[in-house]
Order: C-alpha cells, then structure tokens, then sequence
C-alpha cells in the first residue's frame, strides 16, 4: 500500500524560512560582483572614467566643431 501525506491539520508546523537582509543575485557577474564590492566598484568608475575620457578625446581633437562651409558651397 502507498503512503499518504498526513492530513494539514496533523502536520507539524513548519520552520519559518531564514530572511535574508539581502536578496543574492543570480547568474556569474553579479554574484561575482557581490562577492567583490570594492573591486566591482572600482572597475566600474574606471570603465565610466574611460567612456568620459575617450568622448572628451573625440570631441576635442576632431574638426567636427569646426565650420561646415565647404560642404555647403558644394549647393
């Protein structure tokens, strides 16, 4: 014969589950980057710093700020 579960009212209650403060996140980079919050950071401000630096290179020292006559004398 099968086991049957115990009816809900004969059963013991149970555990209440453990509450975390924080959630983990899931999937490689972000539980890496939660294991490792100092070094994360860092390598995002270095990444933005970078971003920002290569932007500011482009802008500066390309002519794109420079007048666009000698198209327009082509019209």
């Amino acid at each position: 014969m099968a086991k049957h579960a115990a009816p809900a009212h004969a059963r013991k209650p149970s555990a209440p589950a453990k509450e975390t403060s924080e959630a983990v996140p899931s999937g490689r980079i972000p539980s890496w980057a939660h294991e490792h919050p100092v070094v994360s950071t860092v390598l995002l401000a270095a990444s933005c710093f970078l971003a920002f630096a290569l932007i500011f290179i482009f802008v500066v020292f390309t002519d794109f700020g420079a007048s666009a006559d000698f198209i327009y004398n082509q019209f």
